[in-house]
């Protein structure tokens, strides 16, 4: 998925497909209006050379990318809320239970916290639940975070 960059920022990008390609501009979202697209990219799903606008066209659009790209338009990125914390209750009862391993879980950012909640909800057997909570205890216990191996490489 090669981007093409103009001035020192991504102006347009192409994909390939096995049976069409697609082509889309960065600050495509103030070139078209909302819902024109068809398939990746701004163009639609380009199957044959016959779906490319009329050249003039195509021109239209990478001058007026330029423009934008000069203006300095950064593309909008939408806002959205972090999604909320759920602790599991069998997690939050074994955290009362062990306070050394709770002050450091509270005391956490909220994607400390996270990394330890999602770890215990992706086992898939309840041994592997029990076994990964008794070593996030100990873990924070001793005041680490989840990928702590990690942490200095």
């Amino acid at each position: 998925m090669p981007h093409f960059m103009y001035q020192g920022a991504i102006l347009c990008n192409m994909s390939a497909f096995k049976a069409h390609c697609a082509f889309g501009f960065w600050n495509g979202g103030t070139m078209f209006p909302a819902g024109q697209k068809e398939a990746m990219g701004h163009l639609g799903r380009i199957s044959a050379l016959s779906d490319l606008p009329p050249p003039e066209t195509l021109h239209t659009y990478i001058r007026q990318a330029m423009t934008l790209s000069e203006a300095g338009v950064v593309r909008a990125r939408p806002k959205t809320a972090p999604r909320a914390l759920l602790v599991p209750a069998y997690f939050a009862e074994a955290l009362k239970a062990n306070q050394a391993a709770r002050q450091v879980f509270d005391a956490g950012s909220l994607s400390f916290r996270r990394e330890y909640v999602d770890w215990l909800e992706e086992a898939k057997t309840e041994p592997t639940r029990l076994r990964r909570m008794a070593q996030a205890l100990v873990w924070l216990a001793e005041g680490k975070g989840r990928n702590w191996k990690y942490q200095n490489c």
